[in-house]
């Protein structure tokens, strides 16, 4: 009896023990589970912070500057990805690509479809002086028209771009049998969705959306007719001065903005000159590293004279 009654004890403490060692082992899984999810709820709130405030350095690239005021905003018709969406559609095509050649605009061909940011665009324009050159502290960067051609790849030929805007606009229009201006897009449409659009159409069609959208927006959405006279025959457009009229347009714009600017505080100004300032961020970047890096240079080599 006794040594029945002793087996059934150490079965009972047996059991006793494994219930124990089990309700440990379930606490502990419980309790590892809760840190986990602790943990992947933390990991997940990182990352989305750090993800925000990626996103926050990547629209403000530039830091503002003592007085820089962001509450007055530019904007501008330009649109980099219809114009790079209208050059993929061109891309295509060997005979085209052969077309824009000719007209001494093959280096738009290569234009990337990425922007840089509005706030560093208006930067620059904010550094822009009307006489053309961008000051940047003591330093400066001189524009004209040849910087122009060699940064935008435009021809600069011997012919003026301008015409007598009122004959201009009605041999431009009655070419494509229309009465009034359409929108840049029409033109852009046409290039991608029409395979068999003659030469001289696609010609033309080429420069309404690369000036209205890119080189020589301002705030409509449809071509001026400071150009459009300029368009009419296409054989010539290679031998125009697109690069000192683009530059002119530039300025001028870039000088209106500031005149805007300087009258307000708050609220929204045109920009026409927003794609063109776009494009020359890349340039101006490289060369405020040029001159970081000779400042730099020039601080080292006194420094060595002075010791």
């Amino acid at each position: 009896m006794d040594t029945v009654q002793l087996q059934q004890d150490q079965e009972s403490e047996l059991n006793n023990e494994y219930n124990s060692q089990t309700d440990l082992s379930q606490k502990e899984l419980v309790e590892d589970i809760k840190n986990w999810l602790e943990k992947s709820v933390e990991r997940r709130i990182k990352r989305r912070t750090t993800n925000k405030r990626k996103r926050k350095e990547k629209v403000n690239l530039v830091d503002e500057e003592e007085g820089y005021d962001d509450d007055t905003k530019a904007y501008s018709r330009y649109s980099v990805p219809y114009v790079y969406l209208v050059l993929q559609s061109i891309t295509s095509s060997e005979h085209r690509k052969g077309l824009v050649k000719q007209m001494g605009f093959e280096d738009m061909l290569e234009l990337d479809d990425c922007n840089v940011p509005r706030l560093f665009a208006q930067w620059i324009t904010d550094n822009t002086k009307p006489e053309g050159v961008i000051r940047i502290g003591e330093n400066s960067i001189p524009m004209n028209p040849k910087s122009f051609q060699d940064v935008l790849g435009i021809p600069a030929g011997d012919l003026p771009v301008e015409t007598d805007e009122m004959i201009g606009k009605a041999s431009f229009l009655e070419l494509f049998g229309l009465s009034e201006i359409p929108s840049i897009r029409y033109f852009g449409d046409k290039i991608i969705n029409e395979e068999n659009l003659p030469d001289a159409e696609f010609c033309r069609c080429f420069m309404s959306v690369i000036l209205g959208a890119f080189l020589c927006p301002n705030s409509s959405t449809k071509p001026s007719t400071k150009y459009l006279g300029a368009l009419v025959d296409v054989d010539k457009i290679k031998d125009r001065n697109l690069a000192k009229f683009a530059y002119h347009w530039f300025i001028c714009y870039v000088t209106k903005y500031l005149k805007e600017r300087s009258k307000q505080t708050k609220g929204t100004i045109t920009l026409g000159a927003a794609s063109t300032t776009q494009r020359y961020g890349t340039l101006i970047s490289l060369s405020l590293v040029q001159l970081s890096c000779l400042q730099l240079c020039q601080e080292y080599v006194c420094g060595k004279e002075s010791s």
